[in-house]
């Protein structure tokens, strides 16, 4: 508790406000929120509401994020669970429901139902969501819900995301590609950790990009479209968003997240940023 009690401030709130953003999306986790199966943390919900109310207050729109749900761990590598167990897709559904009823006054309020789904066929997650989505229309017929896509919410899957006929759907994708210079040397992620090098964007010595999928992989056929990274390779990435919006154009579509770690030079960071915030 003495972590979450400081974790995030009025302070923050107004922080962020002044850089003139206009929403923050506060990312929790279903075991920090359960007590036990069907059973919550009472303290938790209010220390998250408290700051909600925070960010409202600045003029800040939230997005509620369920980050990592018991069964779907995104930066584990740990059996995937949660789409082969009924329990845990009630419990997945019943936290929505008291998030729901803990923001029944707070209309603004958006709730994105599960940070990057792993690797898993498409249906699966696309009926547990479409499960959600119902059991919260029973309760709310306005809020405003965001869905990703799976393989950690990547653009090219969202050929595969069920669209529903709702306006208050929105849908999302990350990205951070080229992902070994996005988080190079990075602690958290094994491959980048093992490969160990700096890597600079943009960058005409594409073999340095190369060697980090011939070392961690095998693989030695990275690249085979480019001469460099550089614009070219994230267009590349988001192709699918691309597609998405010219197939739905009434629909709305959230780059929920992207950004580098600090690993990076701040120059190529920059360059990176500028490119992303271009496309």
């Amino acid at each position: 508790m003495e972590h979450f009690e400081t974790y995030i401030s009025a302070c923050d709130a107004q922080n962020i406000a002044s850089m003139g953003v206009d929403h923050v999306r506060i990312c929790f986790d279903q075991l920090v929120m359960e007590k036990e199966p069907y059973v919550y943390r009472d303290e938790i919900f209010k220390l998250l509401k408290n700051f909600v109310s925070e960010c409202r207050s600045q003029g800040l729109r939230v997005v509620l994020n369920l980050h990592k749900a018991i069964g779907n761990y995104c930066d584990i590598a740990e059996d995937i669970t949660l789409f082969d167990s009924a329990e845990l897709q009630n419990r997945f559904i019943s936290l929505w429901l008291k998030l729901e009823d803990d923001y029944a006054d707070f209309d603004d309020v958006m709730f994105e139902l599960l940070n990057e789904v792993r690797d898993v066929e498409a249906d699966l997650w696309n009926n547990l969501a479409e499960n959600t989505v119902n059991a919260l229309r029973k309760k709310n017929s306005n809020r405003k819900i965001i869905i990703g896509s799976t393989c950690w919410n990547n653009a090219a899957q969202l050929n595969d995301l069920r669209v529903y006929d709702d306006e208050n759907i929105i849908y999302t994708f990350h990205n951070y590609a080229p992902f070994e210079f996005t988080h190079q040397q990075s602690v958290l992620q094994a491959n980048c950790m093992f490969y160990n090098r700096k890597l600079v964007y943009p960058c005409d010595d594409i073999e340095r990009y190369r060697d980090y999928y011939r070392l961690t992989s095998g693989y030695d056929n990275a690249y085979s479209e480019f001469d460099k990274i550089d614009i070219d390779v994230l267009r590349k990435q988001m192709e699918g968003a691309k597609q998405f919006i010219e197939k739905y154009p009434d629909k709305i579509l959230w780059c929920g997240e992207f950004g580098t770690i600090r690993h990076c030079d701040m120059t190529s960071r920059e360059n990176w940023m500028r490119d992303m915030i271009k496309i």
